[in-house]
C-alpha cells in the first residue's frame, strides 16, 4: 500500500474533479486513499465544501422562510422589548443588575415576564434565564391554546366578541356582504401572512357561517 512517504517519487497526481494534474502539495492529505492523498485538489475541494454549505444553507431557507413573516410578527413585541432595553441600558436609565437567582454578575440578561412592559425586566444570569423559560414552558403546557379560528382573543377583548357586535349593528344584506368579503379575503391572501392552515380554517368558518345566516333568514 502507498503511503505519504511514497509521494516523494510522485511529483504529480490526477485530480478527480478537474481531471487536471497537478503538483502533490496540490492536494490534501487522506489515510482514506492509498496515495495518501485526497482524489481532488485543494482548490476543487473548497469549492465542494462551500458548496455544500450553500446548499445546506438553501435547504435550511426553504423550511424556514414559510414561516418567517408569521414568526416575526408572532416576535414583534419581543424584538421591540428587547431593543428598548438594550437603548435604556446604554443611556443609563436602566442598570443592569446581578442575577436574582444566584446573585452572580457574569452574564447577566433582562429577562420579560411580560413583553407589554419592556422596561419591567428580571435579570438573570444565562444559565437561571433558560431555567425561567423552561419553568414558563412547564407552566403553558396544560394550559388551553387559544383557537385562533372559532374565537381569536383579539376579538373577544371587552367581553364580547366582535362578530356579534357587527351582526347586531349591519343589516341583513350587509352582515351577508360582509361575510363574503371576508371569504374572498383569506381564500386570496392563503399562504402570504398567518398560517395556510389558520386561513383556511377562517375560510372555512365564514362559510358556515353564512350558509347558517341565510337559513335562517
Amino acid at each position: 500500500m502507498m503511503d505519504i512517504a511514497d509521494n516523494a517519487n510522485q511529483s504529480t497526481k490526477l485530480c478527480g474533479t478537474c481531471n487536471l494534474h497537478k503538483p502533490i502539495d496540490h492536494f490534501y492529505r487522506s489515510i482514506l486513499n492509498k496515495d495518501g492523498l485526497l482524489g481532488r485538489c485543494k482548490i476543487c475541494h473548497t469549492d465542494q465544501v462551500n458548496k455544500n454549505k450553500n446548499n445546506k444553507k438553501l435547504s435550511l431557507y426553504k423550511d424556514i422562510a414559510p414561516n418567517k413573516k408569521f414568526w416575526l410578527k408572532e416576535n414583534k413585541l419581543k424584538a421591540k422589548a428587547h431593543q428598548m432595553v438594550g437603548y435604556a441600558v446604554q443611556k443609563g436609565d436602566l442598570i443592569r443588575q446581578p442575577c436574582e437567582r444566584c446573585g452572580t454578575k457574569e452574564k447577566v440578561v433582562a429577562h420579560h415576564e411580560d413583553y407589554n412592559k419592556p422596561l419591567d425586566v428580571v435579570w438573570l444570569c444565562q444559565y437561571h434565564h433558560r431555567e425561567r423559560h423552561l419553568e414558563i414552558d412547564r407552566e403553558n403546557k396544560d394550559k388551553p391554546k387559544p383557537d385562533m379560528v372559532n374565537h381569536p382573543p383579539h376579538y373577544t377583548h371587552g367581553g364580547i366578541e366582535t362578530i356579534e357586535y357587527i351582526r347586531a349593528k349591519l343589516s341583513p344584506e350587509e352582515y351577508v356582504g360582509y361575510l363574503r368579503g371576508n371569504i374572498m379575503k383569506y381564500t386570496s391572501r392563503i399562504g402570504l401572512k398567518d398560517e395556510s392552515s389558520q386561513d383556511a380554517g377562517k375560510i372555512e368558518w365564514y362559510s358556515k357561517e353564512l350558509n347558517r345566516f341565510l337559513k335562517e333568514g
